[in-house]
């Protein structure tokens, strides 16, 4: 089902997300099979979670600035 591809990632975390050999899912398109995003639920909440502090602070800025 799967194909095997090696190739360099622009993304990176430290401490690594993957381990190396590890099976990852991606998302490309077949004409761009080059560009390629990993799709990784280890951190699928993360973006939320800085998604919701950010608009709390924004909330929070916006409140002092009306007082």
């Amino acid at each position: 089902m799967g194909t095997w591809v090696t190739a360099k990632y622009s993304d990176g975390s430290y401490p690594a997300s993957f381990e190396k050999g590890e099976k990852v899912r991606l998302l490309y398109k077949k004409e761009y099979s080059e560009l390629f995003i990993i799709v990784n639920n280890k951190q699928k909440h993360a973006d939320k979670i800085f998604l919701i502090i950010g608009m709390l602070l924004l909330l929070y800025s916006f409140y002092h600035l009306m007082k």
